[in-house]
């Protein structure tokens, strides 16, 4: 949340993402997924890998602790080993790399537990990679085992202020809109498809049918007519 305070005070466009990853179809952009609550699905991780190759940009900042978290690296033949673990490490920067996004960024203050291999690494430590640019098709991911990189509290202290320099250096690139996304939280302004369609000519067929089967399920259980006392004499 303070990564994104930030981002609007310098003039990008960005917004908080909450729908299913198909409508990104519509979208042109960048999208930041960090540390997701629940592992992305198979489903989710084809959509926004098939976002990307078509233009736009993503940011995928996470832990990879378990095989289930690991889709997307995967899906981008990406692997994730485990390396030396690290605290509020100051890891600095490689200029003869000469990336741009680093202006202004002499170092950046680091946690993590696991390494990445393959892509184009751009910050490392003895134990590898921390950081990795992956060309997908048109678009690029940035990809990192540092998922608390701009992290709230990393605002109390000025060391740690490169790290959103740095960030914000990174999503001043984004070809449109920047997404953070909150869909991976758990959050959703979806609208449920039952309640979508009932708003519509199908739904007014569905309450149809459901009052005749109401009207035909009371039939069943009245008597018609008067009640009348049938005698029935035996016949010799």
């Amino acid at each position: 949340s303070a990564l994104k305070e930030l981002v609007s005070k310098v003039g990008i466009n960005a917004s908080a993402w909450q729908l299913p990853y198909r409508n990104l179809d519509s979208k042109t952009g960048m999208l930041v997924i960090c540390q997701p609550t629940e592992s992305l699905s198979e489903l989710d991780t084809s959509q926004i890998l098939e976002w990307v190759k078509k233009g736009n940009d993503s940011v995928y900042l996470d832990h990879f602790s378990y095989k289930m978290t690991r889709r997307l690296p995967t899906g981008i033949d990406i692997q994730i080993k485990d390396g030396e673990e690290v605290v509020d490490k100051t890891v600095l920067v490689d200029r003869d790399k000469k990336i741009p996004e680093f202006y202004k960024v002499p170092a950046l203050m680091i946690s993590a537990e696991r390494r990445i291999i393959g892509g184009k690494p751009i910050l490392s430590d003895k134990s590898g990679t921390l950081l990795s640019v992956i060309d997908h098709g048109k678009g690029r991911i940035l990809l990192g085992t540092t998922p608390n990189l701009c992290s709230n509290r990393r605002l109390d202290t000025q060391a740690d202020w490169a790290n959103f320099q740095f960030m914000i250096n990174w999503l001043r690139t984004a070809r449109g809109e920047v997404f953070f996304d909150e869909k991976c939280h758990g959050f959703s302004s979806a609208t449920n498809v039952f309640h979508y369609l009932l708003r519509g000519p199908a739904g007014l067929i569905f309450w149809q049918l459901l009052l005749i089967l109401a009207v035909a399920v009371l039939s069943s259980r009245q008597r018609f007519g008067a009640m009348r006392h049938i005698v029935i004499t035996r016949k010799i």
